[in-house]
C-alpha cells in the first residue's frame, strides 16, 4: 500500500517538473540571469538571406536600439530538450544579433527563424510569434540609403 502511494507521489513530481521546465517565461528572465544589469548601447547584425548572401549592419540610434532590445526582450520562450537539427534553419530571415552595453557586457543572441531563438548559445523555443519584417525595418531605419543597395531595402517583401 505505501509502495503505491511513493508511485503516484513520483509520478505527480515528474508531472510537475515537467511543467515547470517547458512552462513558457519572457526572454528578459534569461538576459537578466546571463547579464543583470543591462542598458544596450549599439546593436552589430548579420543577416543571412540566404544561403550565399549576407550583409552586416550597425545600429547606434539609442530609440531605435532600445527598441530592438524591448521587442526581443518581451517575446515570450520555453526550454527545449532537444535543440532543431541545424539544417531546419529556414532563409531569409537568420539573425545574428550583438548587444553591446553601457556597462561593456555582450549579449548575442540568434534568431533561426519565427520559431527558434539563441541567448548566449542556449536555444529556446518561441511561444509568440516573431516578426521578422519588424526587426528588418528597424534595422533599416538606421541605416543611410546612400551607403546601402537598394537591393536591401526591396528584399523585406521575402520575409515571413
Amino acid at each position: 500500500m505505501l509502495n503505491k502511494y511513493v508511485k503516484y507521489i513520483f509520478i505527480v513530481l515528474i508531472i510537475i517538473l515537467l511543467i515547470t521546465y517547458y512552462y513558457p517565461f519572457p526572454i528578459s528572465k534569461i538576459i537578466a540571469s546571463y547579464t543583470g544589469i543591462f542598458t544596450p548601447e549599439t546593436v552589430d547584425l548579420k543577416v543571412n538571406f540566404s544561403s550565399f548572401l549576407s550583409k552586416d549592419f550597425k545600429m547606434d540610434d539609442t530609440n531605435l536600439v532600445n527598441e530592438l532590445y524591448s521587442y526581443i526582450e518581451n517575446l515570450k520562450v520555453r526550454r527545449v530538450m532537444i535543440p532543431p537539427n541545424s539544417y531546419y534553419i529556414q532563409t531569409p530571415g537568420w539573425y545574428l544579433i550583438r548587444i553591446q552595453s553601457k556597462e561593456g557586457k555582450y549579449l548575442i543572441i540568434v534568431i533561426y527563424n519565427s520559431d527558434y531563438i539563441s541567448i548566449n548559445g542556449k536555444t529556446y523555443k518561441l511561444t509568440d510569434k516573431m516578426d521578422l519584417k519588424k526587426i528588418y525595418k528597424l534595422i533599416l531605419l538606421d541605416q543611410d540609403k546612400e551607403d546601402i543597395d537598394e537591393y536591401y531595402f526591396n528584399i523585406i517583401e521575402e520575409f515571413k
